[in-house]
């Protein structure tokens, strides 16, 4: 047998075994944090990505001083931008970074200043329908209205242990039901993790912890 020939056959070989790698590589992730990762396709984001952590949020007023636009960037404040670039990746198939995202959105009318709109998006993405938002700063949270939407984006208060609330938007991904938590991806860190073990506070449950969840239609 030529050499050419022997080469070949290995690489066929090698290839395939990428697949049943890959599967098992996500087995043991699902083990590890004790559910089941989504069906579809989420590549976790880290709004401190080198390549758009400096980019500044939204709209840029006019007299914006170096101060503003330190304090305004997407490694700053760019959780909710973050969270919905993987939300759309889930339901378009198509990956959407931050600052990409953050470009459309002010060429669209997509920001109140350094606020997303929720609602544009429903403009530029026809799979993604907004309901509105669950408030739920001062009343428990529906998690099984909420449940029902997954994947979509939860706000929390990011530091539970102090008085004033530090909202941090994360992507609720699915229920878990012997933990009786969600996995979410969070983009301050670019992981996966479960919700109620990264922010939770000792007697909290689903519903106190969440303070504000996309309603998607």
């Amino acid at each position: 047998m030529k050499i050419e020939n022997i080469k070949l056959k290995i690489k066929n070989s090698l290839r395939s075994l990428r697949v049943p790698l890959r599967a098992l590589r996500e087995t043991l992730r699902e083990k590890k944090l004790g559910g089941t990762m989504p069906q579809k396709k989420i590549t976790p984001l880290c709004q401190g990505n080198k390549y758009w952590m400096n980019e500044v949020v939204g709209i840029l007023p006019i007299d914006a001083t170096e101060k503003y636009k330190q304090e305004n960037t997407i490694a700053k404040i760019g959780c909710v931008l973050t969270s919905y670039c993987m939300l759309l990746e889930y339901l378009t198939g198509i990956k959407w970074f931050p600052h990409q995202l953050n470009y459309l959105l002010k060429k669209r009318g997509g920001f109140a200043h350094n606020l997303v709109v929720h609602s544009a998006l429903s403009y530029l993405f026809p799979e993604f329908i907004f309901g509105g938002l669950f408030l739920c700063t001062d009343v428990p949270a529906p998690v099984s209205d909420i449940t029902l939407m997954l994947p979509t984006l939860i706000k929390i208060d990011y530091n539970p242990y102090t008085t004033e609330i530090e909202g941090h938007w994360v992507l609720a991904l699915e229920y878990n039901k012997n933990r009786d938590d969600y996995l979410i991806a969070d983009p301050l860190t670019g992981e996966f993790g479960y919700l109620l073990k990264i922010y939770g506070k000792k007697g909290w449950g689903l519903d106190r912890i969440i303070l504000t969840a996309v309603r998607r239609s």
